[in-house]
């Protein structure tokens, strides 16, 4: 994902020196704006489901609903996702 993720930046035009998992993915000091948010999403979604084989929706409700945003930066979504990937694997 961090692979991904600094690519997407990368591409994107970032040149910020923080920490890529204290990069701030929503809100008015992401890099992102909201159409390349939803991107990076749909591409950590299919490669996640190429590298695992497990389909996951990440912008799901539970997500959506969270008190504290699993968007809020690079490390959250990361341990969110990782969370996902075991409950979809499991089932």
């Amino acid at each position: 994902m961090h692979d991904i993720s600094r690519d997407f930046l990368k591409n994107s035009g970032y040149e910020g020196n923080e920490s890529i998992n204290e990069i701030r993915l929503i809100g008015s000091s992401s890099p992102l704006d909201s159409i390349s948010l939803v991107t990076l999403i749909v591409e950590i979604e299919e490669a996640i489901n190429e590298e695992f084989n497990v389909e996951i929706t990440i912008a799901n409700e539970k997500a959506m609903s969270s008190k504290v945003s699993p968007f809020i930066n690079l490390e959250r979504l990361c341990s969110f996702i990782l969370d996902e990937v075991k409950i979809a694997i499991n089932e």
